[in-house]
């Protein structure tokens, strides 16, 4: 352990320089997020040999639909918590964002119980688990709530003990799960036990109770008048963001079997997920000193960006190259059953190439241009949809139609790149 922290020390000292605080941060995220994957990723053979690919198929068009609601359940304000100017405002707007998640999750309970199988006809196979979005919806939706509080706080101590709680619940219970033959109920019910995990640290460490005390009308009214305009841009930028990430699991439901779909699924997350370990401590540690350095040194936060982005693209250019020799390792990893899939990852290398690069420090919501986002996100979607289309009317194979999405993907990154460096320039 000490020779993990003594390396991750220097890495994250060349890449942030003299940022002390944004090192620290980073540092505390990285070596909890390296924990929980490595006990993720320790069992990961084991479980692709107890449920199917058209198991993790039918996952992930369940999570796209979860993502789409968590989009705009909360009016996204916890992408303004981190912004707020007292712990008071931040927890008015964090208590904002779970009233209107609960309405909007007991709202989705009363749609399916009066829907049921009759809202999606043509996805029958994930109709008996539709009863898991509204609790889903909730847990989820929440933690994102509390995490915004624990980035605008700084404080990343108690969020990296929560990736290895959850990791850790998660692996139990997919083992057992596996073990019980439950399928898909097995792999959407520990989502939900590590919802559940998260929500419990959180708001036991983030003593909330004297803030509570603290509301009253008119707080809550200065405080929504000076973020509703912010709110409501960041929901639809985020609405059609959440579209162009989720559409292409979903259309792939439509023109291709659950079992290709868990090919895609599957391996989008295992080569994303050890990535994760930097890039998700990166982005929150980012987003946390972007907000305070832009107000008062903007040149410093372009230095930032620049010199850690091409710290990550490094890693991306690494990572592309490990996905384009899936094919000759997946399957023995993965089982027999995931051969193709090797193929699968190699055809995501463009996708890999730009995502781990670009979009972990993009923070265009900070200079408050969330039209800018929400015009590329619009654009991004759209390009998606017409390359899936295209390519599954032209009877093309799953590979190929993930390698046109990627290219896809690859240029709208460097688009949002450029987006960036102009908001970047001194004035």
């Amino acid at each position: 352990m000490k020779a993990v922290k003594k390396i991750s020390s220097s890495l994250y000292s060349s890449v942030f320089g003299e940022n002390l605080r944004f090192r620290r941060n980073t540092v505390l995220a990285v070596k909890a997020n390296v924990l929980a994957q490595v006990i993720s990723f320790a069992f990961a053979p084991i479980i692709t040999r107890m449920y199917s690919p058209a198991d993790f198929g039918v996952l992930a068009v369940i999570n796209s639909i979860l993502s789409f609601f968590l989009s705009f359940s909360s009016l996204k304000l916890d992408w303004s918590i981190p912004n707020t100017r007292s712990r008071c405002q931040a927890f008015i707007l964090l208590f904002v964002g779970l009233l209107t998640l609960s309405l909007v999750s007991s709202s989705l309970f009363v749609f399916v119980w009066f829907c049921d199988d009759r809202c999606t006809p043509y996805f029958q196979n994930i109709n008996p688990f539709l009863w898991f979005l509204p609790v889903l919806l909730l847990t989820s939706g929440f933690q994102q709530l509390l995490q915004a509080w624990y980035v605008r706080e700084a404080n990343f101590e108690h969020t990296s003990k929560v990736r290895v709680y959850q990791s850790i619940t998660g692996t139990i219970s997919l083992l057992f799960g596996g073990f019980a033959k439950m399928g898909v109920t097995a792999l959407i019910g520990s989502t939900l036990l590590s919802s559940l995990v998260g929500i419990s640290i959180l708001t036991y460490h983030a003593r909330l109770k004297n803030l509570l005390r603290r509301l009253s009308f008119a707080r809550l009214r200065s405080s929504l008048r000076s973020f509703w305009r912010d709110s409501v841009a960041s929901t639809f930028v985020a609405i059609v963001n959440t579209a162009s990430l989720t559409i292409v699991p979903f259309l792939l439901s439509v023109y291709y079997s659950a079992t290709e779909v868990g090919w895609y699924a599957f391996m989008y997350r295992v080569v994303l997920t050890p990535v994760d370990v930097i890039t998700s401590a990166i982005s929150q540690s980012f987003w946390a000193e972007a907000a305070n350095l832009i107000k008062y040194d903007r040149s410093g936060l372009r230095k930032l960006y620049m010199r850690t982005i091409r710290h990550l693209l490094a890693i991306a250019v690494l990572v592309a190259l490990i996905a384009l020799l899936g094919p000759f390792y997946v399957g023995f990893v993965f089982g027999e059953d995931w051969y193709r899939a090797g193929y699968v990852l190699a055809a995501l290398a463009p996708l890999l190439l730009g995502n781990i690069a670009i979009p972990t420090l993009s923070h265009l919501v900070v200079h408050r241009k969330q039209h800018w986002q929400l015009i590329w996100d619009i654009l991004r979607c759209a390009f998606l949809v017409v390359a899936i289309v295209v390519c599954s009317e032209m009877n093309m194979s799953i590979e190929i139609t993930v390698l046109a999405s990627s290219f896809v993907m690859l240029v709208m990154y460097l688009v949002l790149f450029w987006l960036n460096l102009v908001n970047l320039e001194v004035k």
